[in-house]
């Protein structure tokens, strides 16, 4: 079985917030995070696990670097600049 490809198919997305700017969110019709937190940490594991998309979502939201990305360099994880 396959996994959905686009950041829609896997239920999340980029969008603008008046307050926050660019940020990933869950997609409320696709019902498949229960929280724009739980979207943000799947992001993080797929960009964990190589896929291109995730990692430039979180480029684009200002999360440089993520867990996987800041332990390969020899740090404990979270988001460092």
């Amino acid at each position: 079985m396959s996994r959905p490809t686009t950041p829609e198919a896997q239920g999340w997305g980029l969008f603008v917030s008046s307050s926050r700017g660019l940020e990933i969110e869950r997609d409320d019709e696709m019902g498949r995070f229960e929280s724009d937190d739980e979207a943000v940490a799947y992001v993080r594991g797929r960009a964990d696990a190589g896929d291109r998309q995730a990692k430039s979502a979180l480029r684009q939201v200002g999360l440089k670097r993520w867990a996987g990305e800041y332990k390969a360099q020899g740090g404990e994880g979270g988001d460092h600049e």
